[in-house]
Protein backbone atom coordinates (compact mmCIF):
# COMPACT_ATOMS: atom_id res chain seq x y z
CA UNK A 1 0.00 0.00 0.00
CA UNK A 2 0.98 3.66 -0.19
CA UNK A 3 3.99 4.97 1.73
CA UNK A 4 5.76 8.23 2.54
CA UNK A 5 7.14 8.41 -0.98
CA UNK A 6 3.64 8.50 -2.46
CA UNK A 7 2.75 11.26 -4.89
CA UNK A 8 -0.98 11.91 -4.81
CA UNK A 9 -4.47 10.46 -4.62
CA UNK A 10 -5.97 9.14 -7.87
CA UNK A 11 -8.94 11.16 -9.10
CA UNK A 12 -10.91 11.89 -12.27
CA UNK A 13 -9.35 14.50 -14.57
CA UNK A 14 -10.05 15.65 -18.10
CA UNK A 15 -8.59 13.53 -20.90
CA UNK A 16 -6.27 16.38 -21.94
CA UNK A 17 -4.99 16.98 -18.39
CA UNK A 18 -1.21 17.01 -17.84
CA UNK A 19 -1.92 15.01 -14.67
CA UNK A 20 -3.34 12.05 -16.61
CA UNK A 21 -2.09 8.61 -15.58
CA UNK A 22 -0.98 6.09 -18.22
CA UNK A 23 -0.15 2.43 -17.70
CA UNK A 24 3.25 1.07 -18.75
CA UNK A 25 2.25 -2.40 -19.86
CA UNK A 26 -0.81 -1.50 -21.92
CA UNK A 27 0.72 -2.99 -25.08
CA UNK A 28 0.36 -6.43 -23.49
CA UNK A 29 -3.31 -5.87 -22.71
CA UNK A 30 -6.07 -7.34 -24.80
CA UNK A 31 -9.67 -7.39 -23.62
CA UNK A 32 -8.91 -9.38 -20.52
CA UNK A 33 -6.01 -10.55 -18.44
CA UNK A 34 -3.92 -10.02 -15.31
CA UNK A 35 -1.61 -7.01 -15.32
CA UNK A 36 0.51 -4.67 -13.19
CA UNK A 37 -0.65 -1.08 -12.67
CA UNK A 38 2.86 0.32 -13.11
CA UNK A 39 2.84 3.73 -14.84
CA UNK A 40 4.68 5.03 -17.87
CA UNK A 41 3.41 8.56 -17.17
CA UNK A 42 5.22 8.54 -13.79
CA UNK A 43 8.33 6.34 -14.19
CA UNK A 44 9.11 4.31 -11.07
CA UNK A 45 5.57 4.68 -9.76
CA UNK A 46 2.28 2.81 -10.00
CA UNK A 47 -1.36 2.90 -8.98
CA UNK A 48 -1.50 1.50 -5.44
CA UNK A 49 -3.95 1.29 -2.55
CA UNK A 50 -3.69 4.10 -0.01
CA UNK A 51 -4.09 1.79 3.00
CA UNK A 52 -3.79 -1.90 3.75
CA UNK A 53 -7.34 -2.07 5.12
CA UNK A 54 -10.77 -1.02 3.89
CA UNK A 55 -13.12 1.43 5.61
CA UNK A 56 -16.93 1.21 5.97
CA UNK A 57 -18.92 3.28 3.49
CA UNK A 58 -21.20 5.91 5.05
CA UNK A 59 -24.14 5.08 2.78
CA UNK A 60 -24.46 1.30 2.44
CA UNK A 61 -23.14 -2.06 3.58
CA UNK A 62 -19.86 -1.99 1.69
CA UNK A 63 -16.23 -1.02 2.30
CA UNK A 64 -13.70 0.96 0.31
CA UNK A 65 -10.05 2.02 0.11
CA UNK A 66 -8.75 5.02 -1.86
CA UNK A 67 -6.33 4.66 -4.75
CA UNK A 68 -3.05 6.55 -4.92
CA UNK A 69 0.18 6.83 -6.86
CA UNK A 70 3.08 5.17 -5.01
CA UNK A 71 6.32 3.32 -5.63
CA UNK A 72 6.09 0.66 -8.33
CA UNK A 73 7.08 -2.04 -5.81
CA UNK A 74 3.57 -1.60 -4.35
CA UNK A 75 1.83 -1.75 -7.74
CA UNK A 76 -1.63 -3.29 -7.78
CA UNK A 77 -1.99 -6.48 -9.81
CA UNK A 78 -5.38 -6.35 -11.46
CA UNK A 79 -7.70 -8.48 -13.54
CA UNK A 80 -9.33 -6.62 -16.42
CA UNK A 81 -12.26 -8.24 -18.21
CA UNK A 82 -12.88 -5.44 -20.69
CA UNK A 83 -15.45 -3.75 -18.46
CA UNK A 84 -14.32 -3.81 -14.84
CA UNK A 85 -10.97 -3.72 -13.02
CA UNK A 86 -10.45 -5.93 -9.95
CA UNK A 87 -7.54 -6.30 -7.57
CA UNK A 88 -6.41 -9.92 -7.79
CA UNK A 89 -5.43 -9.99 -4.12
CA UNK A 90 -8.87 -9.49 -2.56
CA UNK A 91 -11.21 -8.96 -5.53
CA UNK A 92 -11.90 -5.28 -4.77
CA UNK A 93 -13.33 -3.41 -7.77
CA UNK A 94 -12.18 -0.06 -9.13
CA UNK A 95 -14.86 2.60 -8.65
CA UNK A 96 -15.28 6.34 -8.18
CA UNK A 97 -16.04 7.74 -4.72
CA UNK A 98 -19.76 8.33 -4.08
CA UNK A 99 -20.38 6.68 -7.50
CA UNK A 100 -19.75 10.16 -8.94
CA UNK A 101 -18.61 10.46 -12.55
CA UNK A 102 -17.59 14.11 -12.18
CA UNK A 103 -14.24 15.80 -12.67
CA UNK A 104 -12.24 16.02 -9.44
CA UNK A 105 -13.80 13.01 -7.71
CA UNK A 106 -11.37 10.61 -6.03
CA UNK A 107 -11.11 6.98 -7.13
CA UNK A 108 -11.20 3.95 -4.89
CA UNK A 109 -11.70 0.19 -4.74
CA UNK A 110 -14.84 -1.26 -3.17
CA UNK A 111 -16.02 -4.58 -1.84
CA UNK A 112 -19.11 -6.28 -3.22
CA UNK A 113 -22.22 -4.34 -2.24
CA UNK A 114 -24.33 -6.26 0.26
CA UNK A 115 -28.00 -5.64 -0.52
CA UNK A 116 -30.94 -6.58 1.66
CA UNK A 117 -33.56 -8.21 -0.58
CA UNK A 118 -36.11 -8.11 2.26
CA UNK A 119 -35.94 -4.30 2.48
CA UNK A 120 -39.01 -3.58 0.34
CA UNK A 121 -39.46 -0.12 1.89
CA UNK A 122 -36.28 1.16 0.24
CA UNK A 123 -36.37 -1.03 -2.85
CA UNK A 124 -36.28 1.80 -5.40
CA UNK A 125 -33.56 3.61 -3.46
CA UNK A 126 -31.48 0.42 -3.29
CA UNK A 127 -31.95 -0.24 -7.01
CA UNK A 128 -30.80 3.30 -7.81
CA UNK A 129 -27.78 2.84 -5.56
CA UNK A 130 -26.77 -0.38 -7.31
CA UNK A 131 -27.28 1.24 -10.73
CA UNK A 132 -25.06 4.21 -9.86
CA UNK A 133 -22.24 2.04 -8.52
CA UNK A 134 -22.56 -0.32 -11.47
CA UNK A 135 -21.96 2.57 -13.87
CA UNK A 136 -19.19 4.04 -11.71
CA UNK A 137 -17.35 0.66 -11.75
CA UNK A 138 -17.10 0.39 -15.53
CA UNK A 139 -13.73 1.36 -17.04
CA UNK A 140 -12.04 1.23 -20.42
CA UNK A 141 -8.27 1.03 -20.92
CA UNK A 142 -7.12 3.00 -23.96
CA UNK A 143 -4.22 1.97 -26.24
CA UNK A 144 -2.23 4.94 -24.88
CA UNK A 145 -2.45 3.44 -21.38
CA UNK A 146 -5.01 5.87 -19.98
CA UNK A 147 -8.00 4.55 -18.03
CA UNK A 148 -11.37 6.25 -18.38
CA UNK A 149 -14.87 5.67 -16.96
CA UNK A 150 -16.84 4.00 -19.72
CA UNK A 151 -19.87 6.15 -18.88
CA UNK A 152 -17.80 9.38 -18.83
CA UNK A 153 -15.27 9.08 -21.68
CA UNK A 154 -14.31 12.78 -21.46
CA UNK A 155 -12.58 11.98 -18.13
CA UNK A 156 -9.79 9.61 -17.11
CA UNK A 157 -7.76 8.56 -14.08
CA UNK A 158 -5.29 11.24 -13.04
CA UNK A 159 -3.69 12.71 -9.96
CA UNK A 160 -3.61 15.95 -7.97
CA UNK A 161 -1.35 18.88 -8.70
CA UNK A 162 -0.69 19.34 -4.97
CA UNK A 163 -0.52 17.13 -1.84
CA UNK A 164 -3.92 16.52 -0.24
CA UNK A 165 -5.02 17.67 3.21
CA UNK A 166 -5.77 14.84 5.61
CA UNK A 167 -5.49 13.86 9.27
CA UNK A 168 -2.08 13.03 10.76
CA UNK A 169 -0.80 12.39 14.28
CA UNK A 170 -0.42 15.59 16.29
CA UNK A 171 3.35 15.06 16.63
CA UNK A 172 3.80 14.13 12.96
CA UNK A 173 6.42 16.03 10.94
CA UNK A 174 3.71 16.30 8.27
CA UNK A 175 1.34 18.39 10.42
CA UNK A 176 0.14 21.76 9.21
CA UNK A 177 1.06 24.64 11.54
CA UNK A 178 -0.91 27.77 10.68
CA UNK A 179 0.93 31.08 10.70
CA UNK A 180 -2.07 33.09 11.93
CA UNK A 181 -3.68 30.43 14.13
CA UNK A 182 -4.16 32.85 17.04
CA UNK A 183 -6.18 35.21 14.80
CA UNK A 184 -8.33 32.28 13.70
CA UNK A 185 -8.94 31.32 17.32
CA UNK A 186 -9.83 34.90 18.26
CA UNK A 187 -12.44 35.09 15.48
CA UNK A 188 -14.61 32.60 17.39
CA UNK A 189 -17.30 34.33 19.40
CA UNK A 190 -17.13 37.72 17.70
CA UNK A 191 -20.71 38.80 17.04
CA UNK A 192 -21.25 40.08 13.52
CA UNK A 193 -24.04 42.39 14.76
CA UNK A 194 -21.80 44.28 17.21
CA UNK A 195 -21.55 47.49 15.20
CA UNK A 196 -22.46 49.90 18.02
CA UNK A 197 -18.83 50.62 18.87
CA UNK A 198 -15.78 51.21 16.75
CA UNK A 199 -13.73 48.47 18.43
CA UNK A 200 -16.46 45.87 17.98
CA UNK A 201 -16.98 47.01 14.39
CA UNK A 202 -13.32 46.46 13.57
CA UNK A 203 -13.40 42.99 15.13
CA UNK A 204 -16.56 42.10 13.23
CA UNK A 205 -15.08 43.33 9.94
CA UNK A 206 -11.90 41.33 10.58
CA UNK A 207 -13.93 38.20 11.28
CA UNK A 208 -16.02 38.57 8.14
CA UNK A 209 -12.86 39.01 6.07
CA UNK A 210 -11.39 35.92 7.67
CA UNK A 211 -7.88 34.75 8.51
CA UNK A 212 -5.60 33.61 5.72
CA UNK A 213 -4.61 29.96 6.04
CA UNK A 214 -0.91 30.47 5.38
CA UNK A 215 1.48 27.96 6.97
CA UNK A 216 4.57 28.43 9.13
CA UNK A 217 5.32 24.69 8.94
CA UNK A 218 5.63 24.88 5.15
CA UNK A 219 7.12 28.34 4.36
CA UNK A 220 5.66 30.03 1.30
CA UNK A 221 2.76 27.56 1.26
CA UNK A 222 -0.87 27.67 2.36
CA UNK A 223 -4.14 25.75 2.36
CA UNK A 224 -5.66 25.92 -1.13
CA UNK A 225 -8.54 24.27 -2.97
CA UNK A 226 -9.79 23.34 -6.42
CA UNK A 227 -13.16 23.54 -8.13
CA UNK A 228 -16.18 21.77 -6.71
CA UNK A 229 -17.31 18.34 -7.76
CA UNK A 230 -20.66 16.67 -7.15
CA UNK A 231 -21.14 13.77 -4.74
CA UNK A 232 -24.01 11.92 -6.43
CA UNK A 233 -25.13 10.04 -3.31
CA UNK A 234 -25.36 13.17 -1.18
CA UNK A 235 -28.26 15.15 -2.58
CA UNK A 236 -27.34 18.70 -3.64
CA UNK A 237 -23.93 18.23 -2.01
CA UNK A 238 -20.99 19.91 -3.67
CA UNK A 239 -17.58 19.04 -2.29
CA UNK A 240 -14.09 20.37 -2.96
CA UNK A 241 -10.72 18.95 -1.97
CA UNK A 242 -8.06 20.78 0.02
CA UNK A 243 -4.33 20.84 -0.72
CA UNK A 244 -0.94 22.24 0.18
CA UNK A 245 -0.30 24.95 -2.41
CA UNK A 246 1.33 28.35 -3.03
CA UNK A 247 0.36 31.08 -0.57
CA UNK A 248 -0.79 33.35 -3.42
CA UNK A 249 -3.81 31.02 -3.72
CA UNK A 250 -4.47 30.82 0.02
CA UNK A 251 -7.93 30.29 1.42
CA UNK A 252 -9.26 32.38 4.30
CA UNK A 253 -11.56 31.24 7.09
CA UNK A 254 -13.21 32.13 10.38
CA UNK A 255 -14.28 30.07 13.39
CA UNK A 256 -17.90 30.26 14.52
CA UNK A 257 -19.30 29.52 17.98
CA UNK A 258 -20.10 25.96 16.87
CA UNK A 259 -16.36 25.49 16.23
CA UNK A 260 -16.94 25.22 12.49
CA UNK A 261 -14.17 26.48 10.17
CA UNK A 262 -16.06 28.49 7.56
CA UNK A 263 -14.39 29.90 4.45
CA UNK A 264 -14.77 33.65 3.92
CA UNK A 265 -13.24 34.35 0.50
CA UNK A 266 -12.94 31.65 -2.14
CA UNK A 267 -15.78 29.11 -1.65
CA UNK A 268 -17.37 31.45 0.91
CA UNK A 269 -19.68 29.68 3.36
CA UNK A 270 -18.24 26.20 2.86
CA UNK A 271 -16.85 24.33 5.86
CA UNK A 272 -13.99 21.95 6.54
CA UNK A 273 -15.21 18.44 7.30
CA UNK A 274 -13.94 14.89 7.69
CA UNK A 275 -15.34 11.46 8.55
CA UNK A 276 -16.12 10.80 12.22
CA UNK A 277 -14.00 7.65 12.05
CA UNK A 278 -11.10 9.96 13.04
CA UNK A 279 -8.38 7.85 11.47
CA UNK A 280 -4.91 8.85 10.35
CA UNK A 281 -5.11 9.38 6.59
CA UNK A 282 -8.79 10.44 6.57
CA UNK A 283 -9.27 13.17 3.96
CA UNK A 284 -10.41 16.66 4.97
CA UNK A 285 -12.68 18.28 2.38
CA UNK A 286 -15.01 21.24 1.92
CA UNK A 287 -18.78 20.85 2.15
CA UNK A 288 -21.76 23.02 3.00
CA UNK A 289 -24.34 20.47 4.04
CA UNK A 290 -24.24 18.48 7.26
CA UNK A 291 -24.01 14.72 6.80
CA UNK A 292 -24.56 12.49 9.83
CA UNK A 293 -21.16 10.81 9.62
CA UNK A 294 -19.12 13.96 8.91
CA UNK A 295 -17.35 16.04 11.55
CA UNK A 296 -17.49 19.83 11.22
CA UNK A 297 -16.08 20.80 14.65
CA UNK A 298 -12.42 21.83 15.05
CA UNK A 299 -10.21 23.36 17.70
CA UNK A 300 -7.07 25.47 17.34
CA UNK A 301 -4.17 24.09 19.41
CA UNK A 302 -1.55 26.15 21.24
CA UNK A 303 1.20 25.22 18.77
CA UNK A 304 -0.86 26.47 15.81
CA UNK A 305 -2.20 23.13 14.59
CA UNK A 306 -5.90 22.35 14.11
CA UNK A 307 -7.64 19.20 15.40
CA UNK A 308 -11.10 17.67 15.13
CA UNK A 309 -12.83 18.59 18.39
CA UNK A 310 -13.31 14.95 19.39
CA UNK A 311 -9.86 13.77 18.24
CA UNK A 312 -7.26 16.22 19.54
CA UNK A 313 -4.53 13.61 19.11
CA UNK A 314 -4.93 14.20 15.35
CA UNK A 315 -4.35 17.37 13.33
CA UNK A 316 -4.61 18.63 9.76
CA UNK A 317 -1.56 17.69 7.71
CA UNK A 318 -0.13 16.67 4.35
CA UNK A 319 2.03 14.01 2.72
CA UNK A 320 4.87 16.55 2.72
CA UNK A 321 6.77 17.11 5.99
CA UNK A 322 7.38 20.65 7.20
CA UNK A 323 10.20 22.21 9.21
CA UNK A 324 8.24 23.19 12.33
CA UNK A 325 9.48 21.58 15.54
CA UNK A 326 6.74 20.27 17.83
CA UNK A 327 7.26 21.49 21.42
CA UNK A 328 5.88 19.29 24.19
Amino acid sequence: YIDSCALRYVKLVRRDSPNKLRLKHVTTMCFQGVYSMELISHPGYAIVRMEDKTEPNIHRNMEYVFLGVGLKDSALIINYDGQTIQDTNDCLSFCTAFASLNEGMNCCMITNIQSNNNDTKHQKENEKFLELFGKASMFTIDPDGSIYPTMAPHLCLGTNSYPSLYLVARDSPNRAVFKFASDLQESKGINDDLSHCTKCSVKSERKNKGTTLELSSHPGMALVSDDFTIAELSKDNRVAHLYLGPKKDTLSAKMCDKKHMILTGIHKGFKLCTFITYGIGDLVVLSKYAVEKFNFEYVVNVEGTISPKLAEHLVLGFQVPGNFRYIT
